[in-house]
């Protein structure tokens, strides 16, 4: 295996963990994971903060351009990584 796709592997722990469907061990290795590559700590930190806004306004429909663009964000960060400092 190359190390782009157990990358990858552990991005989409890392991904579960922040949605708390990691299983154990996955908890684990993401957590480990987490500790050692800031892409994927800064990655989780702007998922958190992601769902932390849209919880604070789900009681408002959001703007169909808004959703657009938040989507491709959100698929920008889990397939390539944005840096979110």
């Amino acid at each position: 295996m190359t190390i782009a796709v157990a990358h990858r592997r552990l991005r989409r722990s890392v991904e579960r963990l922040v949605d708390r469907e990691a299983t154990g061990r996955e908890a684990l290795a993401a957590r480990t994971h987490l500790k050692r590559c800031n892409t994927c700590r800064a990655a989780a930190r702007l998922l958190i903060q992601m769902k932390a806004a849209l919880r604070r306004r789900a009681h408002r429909a959001p703007l169909p351009l808004a959703v657009t663009r938040l989507r491709h964000y959100a698929v920008a960060v889990a397939e390539e990584g944005v840096d979110a400092n």
